[in-house]
């Protein structure tokens, strides 16, 4: 049986040139504006009258926010989720935000599958990838990715690139992340909408169990890694 994780060869870093381009891309212009990113990914006031200018294109430039901070490993992406919701309501900015969200988790996805184990273990650390490598290298992969996503507290960056050293289908893969991301995406833009029509009830109960759970999440970390361990065990899955 092949392992699903491995490090590519040297071949393999020709075709990704583009794809690096874009990263560093990404990564040149966070630096730069340093201070625009960090105020758009922690204050939904910042990313309202920064987008105002952009009147109807203002989804177009939600999702594509998104997308970078889907890609960023450093950054928060709660509070623009927030935010979609103060801007466009639960239901069309949660729309925008899966848009953008799955965007982001597709490019990780190639990127890693590109650039290998080695480039993901640069990023994130021998240590943190080794951590997650045994959980999703058996035959419930999908499933343990569910939950590695569903709970809160757990790391997320490292997810979408995890999955992009796996042989997993790109497209089952994504549909198990979004559907994942889902409960935690809905309540941030239920507290977006309740906060733009000043029902601050709404926004303080959705908020309050928002944090419970987070709290539970990173109180019972070792619990839950130790439980999702037991869903992992078995062969992996062989592949050409």
């Amino acid at each position: 049986m092949k392992h699903p994780l491995k490090p590519k060869t040297a071949s393999d870093w020709v075709g990704p040139f583009l794809l690096v381009i874009v990263l560093l891309s990404l990564v040149v212009a966070m630096v730069v504006h340093w201070d625009l990113v960090w105020g758009l990914a922690t204050d939904p006031e910042k990313i309202k009258a920064w987008m105002a200018p952009f009147g109807a294109w203002a989804p177009a430039v939600y999702v594509a926010l998104n997308f970078f901070l889907g890609v960023t490993v450093i950054l928060p992406g709660e509070i623009p989720m927030i935010a979609g919701g103060f801007l466009f309501g639960a239901v069309w900015g949660t729309i925008w935000a899966t848009l953008g969200t799955g965007m982001a988790t597709v490019f990780c996805v190639l990127l890693a599958r590109r650039l290998g184990l080695s480039f993901v273990q640069r990023i994130f650390g021998e240590k943190q990838v080794a951590e997650f490598e045994a959980l999703v290298s058996g035959p419930r992969a999908l499933v343990v990715f569910f939950f590695l996503f569903l709970i809160p507290g757990l790391p997320k960056h490292i997810l979408s690139y995890l999955g992009g050293l796996t042989k997993l289908n790109l497209w089952v893969f994504l549909a198990v992340s979004l559907v994942g991301h889902t409960p935690a995406l809905i309540g941030a833009m239920l507290i977006g909408e309740a906060a733009a029509h000043e029902n601050w009830t709404i926004v303080f109960a959705i908020g309050g169990l928002a944090v419970a759970c987070l709290l539970l999440g990173l109180v019972f970390r070792k619990p839950l890694m130790s439980w999702l361990e037991t869903l992992a065990p078995g062969e992996p899955p062989s592949g050409p």
